[in-house]
């Protein structure tokens, strides 16, 4: 019985193999999301819109992630290490990211690993957890934006300032919220014909 009761609770820890998994597949997720943001450079439109393409692209690494390691922690990890990764934006995406994380948690084992409408709920905290990187558009505006004339093109931050409306972040929350559902059903798709 003790026996039993150890090996439940040893199977609830990440292995080597875990770690290894959530590092190297954790690494391709920031890797996707600092190209999008380096494009997000070109354009505040594509910036604003940078989130709805990787949260597609994530999609399939979460959901194999989710299914392979099966153990608690492994988004968490990934989302405070993004926020670390892209705190010289700011520190809002850490805080962000910490909130998204847990979260993200929450549901992952609320759906026992598995994909489906519990996991989706999940990927989609995982993403908005990312939306500290807007933040500071609102929240120290003036800051922002006397910190941008000196390190952007003039040209940029007046499209950029346009753009800085209550509608956009609507618009940018629900692109994350399109771009997640999208992301979860491909990677649920990609599980089942090439993981299963």
């Amino acid at each position: 019985m003790e026996k039993s009761i150890s090996s439940s609770s040893s199977s609830k820890k990440m292995t080597s193999r875990d770690a290894v998994m959530v590092g190297a597949l954790g690494a391709l997720i920031i890797a996707i999301r600092f190209v999008f943001m380096l494009l997000g450079g070109l354009s505040p439109y594509a910036w604003f819109s940078s989130h709805f393409i990787d949260a597609i692209l994530i999609g399939p690494i979460f959901m194999l992630i989710m299914s392979k390691v099966r153990k608690p922690g492994a988004f968490l990890i990934i989302a405070v290490i993004t926020g670390f990764v892209f705190l010289a934006a700011t520190w809002m995406i850490v805080a962000t990211g910490i909130i998204g994380g847990l979260l993200c948690e929450f549901f992952v084992k609320r759906a026992n690993y598995r994909p489906g409408f519990l996991a989706t709920m999940g990927f989609l905290c995982f993403n908005l957890g990312f939306l500290g990187d807007f933040l500071p558009l609102y929240i120290t505006r003036d800051e922002y934006y006397a910190a941008s004339m000196s390190t952007m093109p003039p040209a940029y931050v007046d499209a950029l300032y346009q753009l800085v409306t209550p509608e956009t972040l609507i618009a940018i929350i629900a692109s994350i919220v399109v771009g997640s559902i999208l992301g979860a059903l491909f990677g649920s798709r990609m599980m089942r014909r090439h993981f299963n």
